[in-house]
């Protein structure tokens, strides 16, 4: 029994029974309505209604699947009876609608369905010729019904005898044989016959100097569009085949290939030879045979561990995937060859036998070269893992002897012949553990994301990262033996300065860095510090030499020689804290516990003039004590961060292309992590730009803006690479703007900002 899946809210009809006798459920009734057929006759100027009368009675639905569960809850309601005929055939008198309703879990599903009686179909028997009088036998022909648009599912495959006679039931209507004639079925017809457009090719096809009967598919196409192929025939098993053709040209393809052409106007016998030789053996799968000079492909046909293709004489690759397995030589005739495929599979081994671990392989992997018979035929990628844990590798291929290369090094030979082997691959490499000890002899351990890389003395060699390793060391590596320079780690300062040296004997290296610990906790508003916090030192001296650690969790460790060094608590967006340390002959602990605080909003005119900032302009927060700044955005938008003291401050803002003089605009205080506060600038802003007789601004130029008459005030400036200045000022009237006392022009301002562009 079948068991379905529920689909939205679609239940299936399982088990029904009637009481008015055979009845047959279908998913597609005419035009694909689902519903009920009723089998047996009615009688004479009877209908569905007559033998129906109560159908939720008399059509028991007494189980339903809905949702991979049986049903019982079933019930026909809404039963209506429809006059009109409901085939196209119009030969019926009514059929039945209704609902089928579900209950389940006290839900009721509701799905319409139809009762219909059987279609009435009527007799056709006949013969079916060819244009030349042939019997058209033992053969297929496609009968078509043509007064509906849809003919499905009336059309159908009829089948004919030896003869050419056929036999089949259809309902009234129009229909056409392919290539012939429209005829009418309103009754029986008992001795129909029709000649149709075609002729009998038949003849035998053979392959030369073959050893079996075996063939590939052969098939008769149309060339030009009024050749048409009405039926052929399977190859039986004296190979010979016939096929019913239109008049007209046509090509003989094996394997969608075309292997020749023909012309048909009369029926004939035709042989077929074909100049192919036949591969077949024992597969694993279906390959690609791909012929090396013209580099035609055919795929084999694979079926229960074996495979056949037909191959025309040549020298053929043979390919799984993207990996030429073997290469052939195709003659005439027969040719066994089995490509079965076995498992090689296998550890990735160090120099010592050691298994390297695959979180230690090369970011990109490791290529291995895999030569079959001494013929590269594929390349192996073993991928770096993440975790910790060992890496191996796994091959299938067909038998044969391999070996595998690393670079030029041979890293392991194997025979496969007929069953899976293991082979372990020993690398050209040293799998080292590392330990980079403090001067305390305290090991340094990597943290993740760290990088600390290992640069080759000698030709030829590549760099390796140290990746984070477990407890008793540092960081482990896979490296051909040799010398190796420590290149700069943000973490330990000097550590560029050493180098090491990786033999095959010793499995651990140690670095002497001669640096002292220092570390602590980095707590920011009482918590641990955000993921963009980072300490800094470098020499106090020249600020130079410097180092960096990211804090995790709260936490940094750093390691340096003894000295003086300027240290600070840093994040994206500037400083939090500097300070001066000495480290001397000892770890120190250093801890921050740092209050931070930023303060945004937005800044406005009083004069209601709108904030498009096409220069840059400062904010800042100040006291007795210390001061702050940040940036004003084109839109007025602004944001001071990192505020390390709580507490009230003056908030002065002003255009960064112009006087040194600040203006104020409010006071704000701040006690928490984040402030919002909106700023209004009392005042008006003039833009002046300076311009030669060309129109280019006048750059870096001292200018002096003086007025007005009634509040005197004189403002010395200098003009930005576009020669542009901005400058507030807090009183209306007419100022003069002057360069090396030379007055250029005046600009008036009354109740707005105002931009001026002035000529010299």
């Amino acid at each position: 029994m079948d068991i379905y899946k529920k689909v939205d809210d679609h239940f299936t009809i399982d088990a029904f029974t009637s009481t008015k006798g055979t009845v047959k459920y279908s998913e597609s009734i005419g035009d694909g309505y689902v519903g009920f057929v009723y089998e047996d006759t009615i009688g004479n100027g009877k209908s569905l209604k007559d033998v129906f009368t109560d159908v939720s009675k008399e059509l028991k639905i007494y189980r339903t699947i809905f949702n991979n569960a049986y049903c019982d809850q079933n019930a026909i309601r809404n039963v209506v009876w429809h006059e009109e005929p409901f085939y196209d055939s119009k030969e019926d008198h009514g059929y039945y609608t209704f609902d089928i309703v579900m209950t389940v879990d006290g839900e009721e599903i509701t799905q319409s369905y139809w009762l219909v009686e059987k279609q009435k179909e009527y007799l056709i028997s006949g013969k079916l010729k060819t244009e030349d009088g042939l019997p058209i036998a033992n053969a297929e022909a496609y009968l078509e019904r043509k007064d509906v648009e849809d003919g499905y599912p009336m059309n159908r495959y009829i089948e004919t005898d030896s003869e050419g006679n056929f036999t089949t039931k259809v309902p009234k209507g129009s229909y056409q044989f392919n290539y012939g004639k429209t005829f009418t079925v309103e009754k029986d017809i008992t001795q129909y016959e029709e000649t149709l457009p075609v002729y009998k090719i038949s003849g035998s096809i053979k392959r030369t100097d073959a050893q079996s009967m075996d063939l590939p598919a052969v098939w008769f196409m149309a060339s030009e569009p009024e050749s048409g192929v009405l039926y052929m025939s399977d190859v039986d098993d004296e190979n010979k085949y016939y096929v019913y053709l239109k008049k007209g040209s046509y090509k003989i393809d094996v394997d969608y290939n075309t292997i020749q052409g023909m012309q048909v106007t009369a029926s004939k016998v035709y042989d077929i030879t074909l100049n192919m030789g036949k591969v077949a053996g024992k597969a694993s799968k279906s390959y690609c045979f791909k012929n090396t000079d013209t580099g035609d492909t055919k795929y084999s046909i694979s079926d229960y561990g074996k495979y056949v293709v037909f191959l025309t004489p040549g020298t053929y690759e043979v390919i799984d995937e993207d990996t030429v397995i073997d290469t052939i030589e195709v003659t005439l005739g027969d040719m066994k060859k089995d490509y079965v495929m076995h498992s090689c599979k296998g550890k990735i081994l160090d120099l010592s036998g050691v298994e390297i671990p695959k979180e230690v392989y090369r970011p990109s992997g490791y290529e291995i070269a895999v030569l079959r018979n001494g013929s590269r035929c594929r390349t192996l990628n073993i991928e770096k893992g993440d975790g910790e844990g060992s890496g191996n590798y796994e091959l299938t291929a067909v038998d044969g002897e391999y070996e595998f290369f690393y670079g030029n090094t041979s890293v392991g030979k194997v025979t496969i012949d007929g069953s899976d082997v293991t082979q372990d691959l020993t690398m050209p490499l040293k799998y080292t553990k590392i330990k980079l000890l403090d001067a305390e002899n305290n090991i340094i351990p990597l943290e993740e994301d760290d990088y600390l890389t290992l640069t080759p003395q000698f030709a030829g060699g590549e760099s390796s990262q140290v990746y984070m390793g477990g407890t008793g060391y540092s960081g482990h590596v896979a490296l051909v033996p040799g010398s190796y320079q420590l290149t700069r780690y943000d973490r330990i300062m000097g550590i560029e300065q050493q180098t090491i040296t990786v033999t095959e004997e010793n499995d651990v290296v140690s670095v002497e860095t001669g640096t002292y610990k220092v570390s602590g906790n980095c707590l920011i508003n009482g918590g641990d510090s955000s993921e963009d916090v980072y300490i800094e030192l470098c020499e106090a001296s020249n600020y130079t030499n410097m180092i960096t650690c990211a804090v995790r969790d709260g936490k940094y460790a750093v390691y340096v020689p003894t000295g003086k060094y300027r240290c600070s608590v840093r994040n994206l967006e500037g400083s939090l804290a500097d300070e001066n340390i000495t480290v001397t002959d000892m770890a120190l602990e250093k801890n921050y516990d740092l209050t931070v605080g930023s303060l945004s909003g937005k800044v406005t005119w009083e004069n209601g003039s709108s904030f498009d900032a096409n220069t840059p302009w400062g904010i800042y927060l100040e006291n007795k004590d210390i001061s702050f700044e940040g940036n004003i955005t084109q839109d007025g938008s602004y944001k001071i961060p990192n505020i390390t003291a709580y507490g009230t401050y003056d908030v002065t803002v002003i255009p960064l292309n112009g006087s040194d003089d600040r203006t104020k605009v409010g006071t704000v205080t701040i006690n928490s992590e984040t402030t919002e506060q909106d700023f209004v600038i009392s005042g008006y802003l003039l833009q002046i730009t300076l311009q030669d007789s060309t129109g280019e601004g006048k750059s870096f130029v001292n200018v002096t803006i003086s007025g007005p008459e009634t509040s005197p005030v004189n403002y010395e400036c200098f003009t930005n690479f576009r020669g542009e200045i901005s400058l507030i000022v807090s009183t209306p009237g007419t100022y003069e703007i002057s360069v090396n006392n030379i007055s250029c022009g005046n600009v008036t301002v009354t109740d707005k900002n105002v931009a001026k562009v002035i000529q010299m």
